[in-house]
């Protein structure tokens, strides 16, 4: 019994050290990354084509359902993005606070025929409008159907190549719309670019400039070094070994025309975002198009974390509905994972996230069990006990700290080197505490699913 105890230890101990030295590569690749970024032209050269035809127009997709008192904030802040040929397409998704009426004579929005094919199926459309002192302003009424249904809503109205899905909490860069264009300038390749999204908690706008300040409060300031660190490292560090899995919420630039030949984001499962990614790029793979989804270290946009306490974040349903989201996902698409013909999406991206997020949670919990009642039991020296802390926890502990270092290297967006040390201190403290409780949650959620089935493209709707 004890050799197998020591064995199954042994065995976790070994699982961990593979993932940390795995997420130490992505590290590495991350600096390469971030250094090939440095090398790009500068601003201003981008900023000079702003005259020019050479940028893509762009299409930005956004939805509003009940939000009278911030709507026409909403619009006017997409309309007024820097860059030169770019359209808003707001989706009223069944408001019932005098939304659409609010968009209508703040708009002078005239009511208007389709000029194009509704190719996504979503619930009733009851209008589309234009507006008469805003030309690149369309606004879609339509009933009730969710965020996944009034993004396809506006996905199919939308007259551009290139689309962008605009979150209801995301506080966008002026210059967002130009920094996610550029990799498309300069690779034909990229079919999609993300960029980071960071922490607006505590944070103000300064001469039309969003200026971040760290939280003082613990859960949002650790969520900041953990957004950081799935940013800066994970994502970039994708760059270099695979396709990256760029999610829509994320804020990310794609070709709409392949949203629409998927049939945009599904309404019958939990996270649409991450189900539309791992479709679309085994769409593409399906087709033998070799796409390139990256992601730039530039900051785009700026977005709140609610929770500011531990409670908070336990009693988050988001947290659950992620975590079943993407373990559903993994699921349904379980024939692409470990299987060659889909290249390093099959074989190393997705195996890292069932690994990752998926088992590691389980075992991790299952570890500080074993690791108690060994050391209680004197089964476990103290030389493995410390080794298997440092694989578990040390890992990422290094991880934060070096994303963190990036950070006040590259960006210089915190204005006072207090806030820097407060991060550090923040990735230090992680993993006592946090750490543990982000791993239950992500078990707990296992507990919350009902069912497995999964059903077709969309459910049952009827188009405009």
């Amino acid at each position: 019994m004890l050799a197998v105890f020591t064995t199954c230890m042994t065995g976790l101990l070994v699982f961990f050290l593979a993932l940390g030295s795995f997420r130490a590569l992505l590290l590495l690749c991350a600096i390469r990354e971030l250094w090939s970024q440095w090398q790009l032209p500068d601003d201003e050269y981008f900023r000079a084509l702003i005259g020019t035809d050479e940028l893509p127009p762009i299409s930005v997709v956004a939805m509003t359902y009940n939000e009278k008192e911030q709507v026409v904030q909403r619009v006017r802040a997409l309309l007024d993005l820097e860059y030169p040929r770019h359209e808003v397409v707001m989706v009223n998704d069944g408001s019932t606070d005098g939304t659409m009426e609010t968009l209508v004579q703040t708009f002078s929005l005239t009511r208007v025929s389709p000029a194009f094919t509704v190719n996504i199926p979503t619930q009733p459309v009851l209008g589309y409008y234009r507006s008469r002192v805003q030309s690149r302003l369309l606004v879609i009424d339509k009933a009730r159907g969710g965020t996944a249904d009034a993004l396809n809503a506006g996905l199919s109205a939308g007259r551009y190549h290139y689309g962008l899905a605009a979150a209801t909490n995301i506080i966008f860069e002026p210059d967002a719309l130009l920094r996610l264009a550029r990799p498309f300038l300069l690779n034909k390749s990229v079919f999609s670019v993300a960029a980071v999204l960071r922490s607006a908690n505590g944070g103000r706008v300064v001469d039309g400039k969003f200026v971040p300040v760290v939280s003082r409060r613990f859960c949002p300031g650790v969520r900041t070094v953990e957004s950081l660190r799935i940013f800066l490292f994970e994502r970039l560090g994708w760059n270099r070994i695979a396709s990256n899995l760029i999610f829509p919420g994320s804020i990310a630039l794609f070709l709409r025309e392949h949203l629409v030949a998927i049939k945009g984001f599904r309404t019958d499962v939990e996270t649409p975002g991450t189900d539309l990614v791992v479709r679309l790029q085994r769409y593409l793979t399906d087709r033998g198009i070799n796409a390139r989804m990256l992601t730039i270290p530039d900051t785009v946009a700026w977005t709140e974390f609610h929770q500011r306490s531990a409670r908070d974040v336990s009693q988050s349903r988001s947290q659950l509905v992620r975590q079943r989201g993407l373990f559903r996902v993994l699921l349904e698409h379980r024939k692409i994972c470990l299987n060659p013909e889909y290249g390093a999406l099959g074989m190393i991206a997705l195996p890292y996230y069932w690994a990752g997020y998926i088992i590691a949670p389980f075992l991790e919990l299952l570890g500080y069990v074993g690791l108690i009642t060994g050391i209680v039991a004197g089964a476990l020296t103290g030389s493995f006990v410390w080794a298997y802390l440092a694989a578990v926890l040390g890992f990422d502990m290094l991880l934060s700290v070096w994303t963190v270092i990036l950070e006040a290297l590259t960006d210089h967006r915190y204005a006072h080197r207090s806030d820097i040390v407060r991060l550090l201190l923040y990735a230090l403290a992680e993993p006592f505490g946090y750490h543990q409780m982000n791993a239950w949650f992500r078990v707990r959620a296992f507990f919350t699913i009902r069912s497995l089935r999964f059903h077709g493209q969309h459910s049952p709707t009827r188009t405009a």
